[in-house]
């Protein structure tokens, strides 16, 4: 017999059956920068941490079965392997307009993390035929850049360190709209 996590958390900790509401309200929860959707006048832009291949396949199969086509995009990717990066790569070409390259650091002890840099990225992307690419190491400009291109949907991804950073901002701006 399969035993759910839940249940077997509930008998160790001798806690009670969980309500039919207390059910659907952790199934709508989403954590932090999980396809969270902003609207910016009658643009709408999605943080998604996505950070390897699989995950920003995921990502790109979430968007295309929302009607989703075609995005313009802020991201960057912490070091990994070069074939790790390209796969990532990969899949994000089919439905990236416009690639915006921002540079981060997130951390402050010995397990910083730090993304690759924009050109190396960028260098990178165009080997994988991305042809709309545009460095913006400052995030915050980056950001700023992303808000202001003229794509229906943008797309903040490729690295939860980078969402970490930029969340707050997106959150700042949207209490503004």
């Amino acid at each position: 017999r399969r035993h759910r996590a839940g249940d077997i958390l509930r008998r160790r900790d001798n806690l009670p059956e969980p309500t039919q509401a207390q059910l659907v309200g952790v199934i709508r929860q989403t954590p932090p920068g999980r396809w969270e959707s902003y609207q910016f006048k009658d643009k709408t832009l999605i943080i998604d941490g996505a950070h390897n291949p699989q995950k920003l396949q995921a990502l790109r199969d979430s968007l295309t079965a929302a009607g989703i086509h075609s995005v313009a995009v802020l991201a960057n990717l912490t070091a990994a392997p070069m074939p790790k990066i390209e796969a990532a790569l990969m899949v994000l070409g089919p439905i990236t307009t416009h690639l915006i390259i921002p540079e981060f650091q997130a951390g402050q002890d010995i397990k910083s993390r730090r993304s690759l840099s924009a050109t190396q990225l960028s260098v990178c992307a165009q080997n994988q035929g991305f042809s709309s690419i545009e460095l913006q190491p400052d995030i915050t400009k980056a950001l700023q850049t992303l808000l202001q291109r003229p794509e229906k949907t943008l797309l903040i991804t490729g690295s939860l360190y980078l969402v970490s950073i930029l969340r707050p901002l997106v959150l700042k701006l949207a209490e503004k709209h």
